[in-house]
Order: structure tokens, then C-alpha cells, then sequence
């Protein structure tokens, strides 16, 4: 019976579809940084057919910052660290969900983060609004799938596997 369990499980777990959050970090605050995250995770988290990667994970060294600036990535969390686990962690996903709302500056790590997705082949879903600094040509070529209302895209994500 345990095996069979544990045979169950397995199967759950490898049909489960990872999803790694991209979004705007530096010049956030902890809380615009993490927030949408943890929602958007719990959200797909409880349907049981998604995993998600918070780039963030590991960082609660930053919580309370006001403004997480470049510099903020120091040591074991260096900029190649950094860098490098983030790349690791969209080669590993199934999906990129890139949430660019209320972007005040330019996500450098976003967009990285967006072409390495495309490149790689990886379904990629961006969520910006109309005046968006980051409203460009190049955004909606690499995009599999582009919406303007935030909410609108995480019901399109709770259905992605359903359909």
C-alpha cells in the first residue's frame, strides 16, 4: 500500500507544471516584490497541477527594504549567483509568468528572464499594462501570450493545464 502511495505521489509530481514568477525586484520594496508572488503561488500552488520558483526565495535578508537596489546582491548572493540560479531556475520550468505591472524602471532582470524563456522555448506569459515602459516590440515577439489586466492572466494560468 505505501508503494502504491508513494506511486501516486510521484505521478502528481511529475505532472505538476513549474512556474517561475518573474517580475520587477530592483527599486520594489520587499512587500511589491513579494506579495503578488506569494498570492499568485498559493493560488497555483492549491489547484495541485503547479509548482512555483520565487526567485526571491532565499532573500528574506532584504525583507523591510523600502528599495532593493543592485547592490543589495553581495557574497553567496553575488550578481553571478544571482545570475546564474536564475537562469537555472527558467532552463528547470515548465511556464514564465512575468508580471511587469506598476513597473515605475525598466526590469533588466525580466527581460533577461524573458528572452532566456523564449529562447529556451518555454510558454511564457506577460502580464503589463498599455503604457507600460516595457510595451515594446521585442516583449511581444518573445511573449507566447501577452494580457493588460493581471487578473485576467491568472485565470488564464488556472486554466492552462485544464484545457
Amino acid at each position: 500500500m505505501r508503494r502504491v502511495k508513494e506511486s501516486l505521489q510521484e505521478r502528481v509530481s511529475m505532472s505538476k507544471k513549474r512556474v517561475y514568477l518573474s517580475g520587477p525586484i530592483s527599486g520594489s520594496s520587499w512587500d511589491e516584490a513579494t506579495e503578488w508572488r506569494v498570492e499568485l503561488r498559493d493560488r497555483l500552488e492549491k489547484t495541485g497541477l503547479y509548482d512555483c520558483q520565487d526567485p526571491l526565495r532565499g532573500k528574506q535578508h532584504l525583507q523591510g527594504e523600502e528599495a532593493i537596489e543592485n547592490t543589495s546582491f553581495e557574497g553567496v548572493d553575488g550578481y553571478l549567483t544571482l545570475f546564474k540560479r536564475d537562469r537555472w531556475d527558467v532552463k528547470q520550468c515548465d511556464i514564465v509568468f512575468i508580471n511587469l505591472t506598476n513597473s515605475e524602471q525598466v526590469s533588466i532582470g525580466s527581460m533577461f528572464e524573458l528572452a532566456w524563456a523564449h529562447e529556451l522555448d518555454k510558454y511564457n506569459i506577460v502580464v503589463m499594462e498599455k503604457d507600460s515602459i516595457h510595451w515594446h516590440t521585442f516583449v511581444h515577439k518573445a511573449a507566447s501570450i501577452v494580457f493588460t489586466d493581471y487578473d485576467e492572466a491568472v485565470k488564464y494560468m488556472e486554466k492552462v493545464l485544464l484545457a
